[in-house]
């Protein structure tokens, strides 16, 4: 899959996801949190002199009434047949280009990226494949700050590297849509304001499908 197609993919699944069962299910668990803005409901990442650190974290028990579902972009990406293998090939490829470790880290956190010290955490308890797409995000915001710097803002960058790892996950034949949707309609709603960012995200996109070449070239 080239990135163009992966892109227009992309588009495609973030123009019909309103209508959903996904998005409504996550539209349903935000109810349960009227606290926090939307955003906040699967806010990762924050944008400071340090780096993008932690800012919210969710407690189950503030719900009231009936249960409601976790959506897949709060409790990631479920494992399927090879993941823990490919997570294995991520990790080794990843790692020739920025440090990564792993931490525990409450619901809804599925790692971050440190600018300061230009290193990955992942999450000891998500699954292997949610690993792997977040491996994909964060290395996107690595390579936003150190090879393709620019003025962003904040919702930006997290468009750009939630968009990037959509395409890479595509080329690797996973569908990250559930997860990736959601996430990014969550920072800004509104995809044709992007269309500024397409060359940017490309660009990630490119470097990111490499490291796909090279884990299929290592299989």
């Amino acid at each position: 899959m080239t990135i163009e197609e992966a892109y227009n993919q992309l588009q495609d699944r973030f123009l019909s996801f309103e209508n959903g069962e996904d998005w409504k299910q996550f539209l349903a668990f935000s109810a349960r949190f009227r606290q926090y803005s939307l955003c906040n409901t699967v806010l990762i990442y924050q944008q400071r002199p340090t780096g993008f650190k932690l800012t919210s974290v969710f407690d189950l028990s503030q719900t009231e009434g009936e249960e409601v579902p976790i959506p897949v972009s709060i409790k990631g990406l479920e494992d399927r047949e090879g993941a823990d293998l490919l997570r294995e090939k991520m990790l080794a490829a990843v790692r020739k280009e920025v440090p990564v470790s792993y931490t525990t880290l409450p619901l809804g956190f599925h790692g971050f990226y440190d600018i300061k010290t230009r290193s990955i955490s992942l999450s000891n308890g998500d699954s292997a494949l949610q690993n792997v797409k977040t491996l994909f995000h964060e290395l996107a915001h690595h390579l936003h700050e150190t090879t393709f710097p620019g003025d962003e803002t904040t919702d930006q960058k997290e468009f750009i590297a939630e968009s990037a790892a959509f395409i890479a996950c595509s080329a690797l034949g996973i569908d990250s849509s559930e997860y990736s949707i959601p996430y990014i309609k969550s920072w800004l709603d509104d995809f044709a304001a992007f269309s500024k960012m397409r060359a940017k995200i490309e660009k990630i996109s490119s470097k990111l499908l490499s490291l796909t070449e090279e884990i299929a070239i290592a299989s």
